[in-house]
Parts: structure tokens; sequence; C-alpha cells
């Protein structure tokens, strides 16, 4: 509980003060509160393990309070997600963590000019590079601990952020203090420049592991990306980033580390088909090392993010880790109607090295839904037709299947 105080107590110094408030601004509180209840089936995915399929209900609780006056503002939200494992045996039922989930102050002294310090959400695009601060609690938050500024210089829009991630929290409130976040201490900057649909950005990001299981790792990263087109045609967007690496180990986490070069891209056409459907047809590429600063997450697959663990052996948890992996990728969208909304997808896996061997045909079928207001939801289902990359539980293909509902206050 020390914790909560403290931070609670920034948070509230960094605001206005009462005298002035009382005089030139209202302090307005708002409450912050969502649950989210889904149910994931793994059949098969789990290929590693004795028995294959799980199957578990995940219960994601967020409350807290937003506090703004004038240009200043104070965000506190706390979250618990536990879950009930219902395949294999259930296991005793556990409230899991409470953490810290958000904890910033902003500052917005004008339309264009946003500083916000503190533990908060950083995401660039659509994630391909900058979305995921630490991947390995499964998609209960996303924080980083820094902090950013958004501003413009005459025309350009400019992002830059400075952040430090502890491999363990440090802040739990309640529960198991010790859960790995990441494989690594994470200290890194980003800045991105943004001229009209264009960009241009560069991160340095410094992996420190204080188990002392993996090497130091630097990453410098610079990275482009193109758009054309509207939303009423057609729109297209290429991105590309090449990576030097310093601390890459060469096989186990104990062997001598490498230095060099690595690329990963990205590429999509989006556009209107026939009647009320839309299409996209893209594609994705990341080198064997490639290491995204801060993009592991199911950005790709829900599905395949759990197969990669298969490319493990260096010490570290390869889940979502997206190295080593290319496909061209298809979609197809169509409004069911103004509540309803259906995507199909393909993609054909592929691992460049060695040989660009397949690693599988994926199919992803979604249905995302709005109730009423406050509450949305989904149905995903993806099943992989695996390649001879690697063995997922002979050449069967396996599921990934999941429900969704989500309520907002």
């Amino acid at each position: 509980m020390k914790q909560l105080i403290i931070l609670s107590s920034l948070i509230l110094m960094l605001l206005p003060g009462a005298e002035s408030a009382a005089q030139e601004n209202t302090v307005k509180f708002t409450p912050l509160f969502d649950l989210r209840v889904r149910q994931e089936f793994l059949e098969g995915v789990l290929y590693f393990t004795p028995t294959p399929d799980r199957q578990w209900v995940r219960f994601r609780t967020r409350a807290g309070l937003k506090a703004a006056s004038d240009h200043h503002a104070g965000t506190l939200r706390l979250t618990n997600e536990h879950r009930r494992f219902i395949t294999p045996e259930p296991a005793e039922f556990d409230w899991d963590e409470l953490i810290i989930d958000q904890a910033f102050y902003a500052w917005t002294p004008d339309e264009i000019t946003t500083l916000t310090i503190g533990r908060q959400n950083i995401i660039w695009d659509d994630g391909f590079l900058v979305l995921e601060g630490h991947p390995l609690d499964g998609s209960r938050s996303i924080y980083m601990d820094g902090i950013r500024l958004k501003t413009s210089i005459r025309c350009e829009k400019l992002d830059v952020f400075a952040v430090h991630n502890k491999k363990y929290d440090p802040y739990v409130l309640a529960g198991d203090a010790d859960r790995p976040l990441s494989d690594t201490d994470e200290t890194g900057i980003g800045a991105k420049i943004t001229f009209g649909n264009h960009r241009l950005a560069a991160i340095w990001k410094q992996d420190d592991d204080p188990d002392d299981v993996l090497p130091l790792l630097n990453t410098y990263t610079l990275d482009t990306r193109f758009s054309w087109g509207t939303k009423e045609t057609t729109t297209y967007m290429l991105e590309a980033a090449i990576q030097y690496q310093n601390g890459i180990p060469e096989t186990t986490p104990d062997s001598p580390t490498t230095e060099g070069f690595n690329i990963a891209m990205e590429g999509q056409i989006k556009g209107h088909l026939v009647g009320a459907m839309d299409a996209d047809l893209g594609f994705f590429y990341y080198g064997e090392n490639f290491r995204t600063p801060w993009g592991r997450w199911p950005k790709w697959s829900e599905l395949y993010i759990y197969t990669l663990l298969a490319d493990g052996g260096d010490g570290r948890v390869h889940v979502a880790a997206w190295e080593n992996i290319a496909a061209p990728r298809f979609n197809l969208h169509y409004p069911i109607s103004d509540s309803l909304k259906a995507r199909w997808g393909l993609a054909y896996l592929l691992a460049p090295e060695p040989d660009w061997k397949a690693r599988g045909l994926l199919m992803q079928t979604e249905l995302k839904f709005d109730l009423f207001k406050g509450v949305d939801g989904h149905l995903l289902w993806e099943m992989l037709d695996p390649g001879d990359y690697n063995d997922l539980s002979g050449s069967s293909p396996v599921h990934f299947l999941r429900w969704q509902i989500a309520y907002k206050f």
C-alpha cells in the first residue's frame, strides 16, 4: 500500500493548487472503469506440453480516477486480471495481482503540445515497433514508465519519449511481485517525426537482465513509413526498419555475443472490393534476429504467438517474438450491420532462415459486435495448418478460439 500512497501523492501534487483552482479553474473528476471477460480455447497449440489443449476464462477489471484542470491532468488506474483454468484440471482459485496500470501527469499548454510523465501507454501507428511495454503478462496491461512529448514544429509532428521498464514491477500492490513482465530491464529513447502521411523514426533500446541470464544488448533502429491515398478510395502503406544490434548471443545465453544488422518490413494495400466489402492485401517480414523494440504483441495472430515459443533456446521467452518470420497476407472486411462486422483472413507463414521453410497456412475468422452503449465484444477463430519448419502435433491443424465481452463506463 505504500507504493499506492506515494504514486497518488505525486499525481495530486502535480495538479494545480486548491487556491488557484478555486480562483481560476475548476477541477473535473472523471471516474474510470472497464471490465473485460474473455474465454480462450487452445487446441494442440501448446504442442510442447504433455497435455496440448488449454482452456481458461480471463477476467480483467480496471478502475481509477482522472482529475483535470485547465492545462493539467492526473490519471490513476488500478488493474487486476485473474484466470479460471478449465482445461487441464482447474487450479485453485487465485485473485492474481493488483497493479498500478496508469499513473501519469499530463500537461497540455496548447492544442498541439502534450507532455506526459509517469506510467502510461505509448503506441506508434499500428504497433509495428512500439505498442507493448511488457509482453509476458498476457495483455493484462501494456504500460511503460517514462516521459513523452508530442508537439508540432511548423507542419511536422514530433513524438519523443524516454522510458525505463523494469523486468519485475516495483509497484505491485497485492500478489506476486516476482512475476517477470519482460525478459530484461529495458531502457530506451524513441523519436518520430511525421511529414504529412509519411514519417521517420529512430529508437535506441538497451536490454539489461537483472538476473544475469542474458547478455547486455543494445539495439539501434531506424524506421521509415510511407502512406498514400484516402479511405474513400485506396490506401497504400510501406514501412521498413533497419537495426544495428550489439550483444546478440550466437547460440545459448552464455555463448559469445555478436553484432550486426537486421531488417523488418511491412506493407499493405487497402480499398473497396465489391458491394459493401473491403479488402486488404499485404505482407510482413522480420529478419532472423530482428528485435522489435516494443512490438511483441499478437499483431499478426493470436494463435501463432504461442508456437513461437519453439524458437527459443537463447534464454528468452519467445512468446510473440516476431523474428525470422514472413508472410503474404489477405483480409476481407464486411459490415453485416451497423453493429456487426466480419473479417476473414489468410496468411502463408514462412521462416526466411533457413531456406524459406514453411511455417504453415493461417486462417482467421472474426466477428466484432456492439451490443449497446459501452458494451462490445468479438468472436475470433484461428486455424493453422502447420508447415515443415517445426512440428505442431504432427501434421494436424491446430486451433485457437476466443470470445470476449467488454464493458466501459
